[in-house]
């Protein structure tokens, strides 16, 4: 085919008919348009430039109240009076309704219906609602040593003091089966627990040498020599027991300083 030369084509593409000129005015301003077997109907054909003009007041036929639609399908001036037509047309048309909360007359959708909106519906389940009486503050004695204790929740069974000491006691428990599991992770994570309440049982300072320990800083063979550690008053190679009464805050050095040495045989030791 040469350069230059356009197909003629027989029929329009695409399978549709049109007409071969323009035919059919358009509803609004009367321009002719063309038209196919696609087209709407005489009636309802509309050029660009009238599809474009869509935004005109007209009448909601629910309220009466005139309004410019933003849409060309707008009907309605509100979600409101849509749902109220579309409630008309499925359960019938229904006289206005006075609301039990409020008084105000409503239109009421379906059978049931007692409150024009939600707000009506709340305010009447906080007036239906009996007032909470005030709860009186209940006592009970410790488990542990019976002093009287105003209860904070349904696990509350001890005293201040005497959930410090069984938290540590479990604490020192677990300390125990971490260490004969030679659990070493373990082991350090409840020592770390048992230094901070021995800090504050006896305070800052060793009770070997009475010099001021460092708590921030890793204790052990690898780590700081005034770090604080747990020392047995008397050693467990001498029977002691891993008991609170039997622990007591310690360099790292005091500590291993002082060996397997306690009971009457402890001395205080200096740096």
């Amino acid at each position: 085919m040469a350069s230059g030369i356009q197909p003629v084509h027989d029929h329009p593409p695409w399978g549709v008919s049109m007409a071969n000129q323009p035919d059919t005015p358009c509803a609004d301003c009367g321009v002719l348009l063309w038209s196919s077997s696609t087209s709407l109907p005489p009636g309802e054909r509309r050029c660009q430039s009238c599809r474009r003009k869509f935004k005109v007041e007209i009448v909601c036929p629910c309220c009466g109240v005139a309004f410019v639609r933003s849409r060309r399908e707008s009907v309605y001036c509100s979600l409101a009076c849509c749902g109220r037509a579309n409630a008309e047309r499925r359960y019938g048309v229904h006289p206005p309704t006075v609301c039990t909360q409020c008084g105000g007359a409503y239109y009421r959708v379906g059978r049931r219906g007692q409150f024009c909106s939600r707000a009506c519906v709340s305010a009447s389940r906080r007036v239906d609602r009996p007032p909470k009486s005030p709860k009186l503050p209940e006592v009970f004695p410790c488990s542990d040593c019976g002093v009287d204790v105003i209860r904070k929740s349904q696990t509350h069974k001890r005293c201040t003091e005497c959930a410090r000491l069984h938290n540590i006691a479990k604490v020192m428990a677990l300390y125990r089966v971490a260490f004969e599991s030679r659990n070493v992770r373990q082991a350090m994570m409840w020592r770390v627990k048992l230094v901070e309440y021995l800090r504050g049982r006896d305070g800052d300072r060793c009770a070997l040498c009475s010099e001021v320990m460092l708590f921030d800083v890793p204790t052990g063979p690898r780590g700081h020599d005034d770090g604080a550690t747990v020392d047995h008053v008397v050693p467990r190679s001498r029977d002691g027991l891993d008991d609170l009464a039997n622990l007591q805050p310690a360099h790292w050095r005091c500590n291993r300083a002082k060996g397997n040495r306690g009971g009457g045989e402890q001395l205080r030791l200096i740096g």
